[in-house]
């Protein structure tokens, strides 16, 4: 199945409302995680303008890893810790 036959995701609206209805919540910069929890990640680049992707990056130890992550899947970190 090639990509062109992928099912678009539905995210819930929130966030600064983009031209297209779409809600962009993290902006390059924002600290996030994973819901199911994991390190803490920067954004590093938002993938498609309707702001439903988002790719990320982290310290696992000394090395740099990214991944590319749908919006449902990320919630902000709070800096009161």
């Amino acid at each position: 199945m090639g990509l062109a036959a992928r099912t678009p995701l539905k995210y819930k609206s929130v966030g600064l409302k983009l031209g297209n209805g779409v809600a962009n919540k993290f902006k390059i910069g924002d600290i996030v995680q994973l819901n199911s929890g994991g390190p803490e990640m920067t954004v590093k680049t938002i993938l498609d303008s309707a702001g439903g992707n988002y790719r990320c990056q982290w310290f696992a130890g000394k090395k740099l890893e990214s991944g590319d992550f749908p919006l449902a899947s990320l919630k902000p970190v709070s800096d009161a810790e």
